[in-house]
């Protein structure tokens, strides 16, 4: 909550709604159950959607801040020091924009640089200039790695202290260092450009 992750949330439920239509319908539902007279024997139903929401928003973004801060702690401290070993210029190369997000919002307190995807938007900011000779890799793949880096290595796993079960400690728990791709960083980074 101190850094205004749900400054919106209540707001932002309404925008992920499929279409205006639904925005509407479910507006003018919750209103008359917490307000309108003849709505006030359903109000506890109003209620019971508003209090779980407020309340799971909190927690969640304690659980997502949490987490994430054990996160790059844990993946700074098991790559320090092969990346000392090799000396080079150093990019973190992330797999979703959940956690190129996380390493950009608590990296910083951590020494670590600018996350760099080829997701969504993340893509269109590149991988900077010059190019990372030493990449920190989360998110992607040991398969995928071989066939488009150099000289990658197993550094470390993420996990969490609370034994929470998500997409990066089930499907891609591993954290790689690798050399450079294989091809030139402009021809690899056209075609590393995917949604999610």
């Amino acid at each position: 909550m101190r850094i205004g992750r749900t400054q919106n949330f209540l707001i932002d439920q309404l925008l992920v709604a499929a279409n205006p239509f639904t925005v509407l319908l479910w507006v003018t539902g919750l209103f008359y159950f917490l307000v309108a007279r003849d709505g006030k024997r359903y109000r506890p139903l109003g209620w019971m959607f508003v209090v779980p929401l407020a309340a799971g928003a909190v927690l969640e973004e304690r659980a997502v801040a949490s987490l994430a801060a054990g996160w790059a702690r844990r993946v700074r401290g098991h790559t320090c020091g092969a990346l000392a070993v090799g000396g080079a210029l150093v990019g973190i190369l992330a797999g979703n924009y959940g956690e190129a997000g996380a390493i950009d919002l608590y990296g910083p307190a951590h020494g670590l640089p600018k996350a760099i995807s080829g997701i969504n938007s993340y893509w269109a900011r590149g991988y900077g200039d010059p190019p990372p000779r030493t990449l920190i890799v989360v998110g992607l793949s040991r398969e995928f790695l071989e066939r488009n880096f150099e000289s990658c290595m197993l550094a470390g796993h993420v996990a969490n202290r609370y034994g929470v079960e998500n997409e990066e400690t089930t499907r891609h728990p591993d954290a790689f260092v690798c050399g450079q791709p294989r091809e030139p960083w402009l021809a690899f980074w056209k075609r590393f450009r995917y949604y999610g």
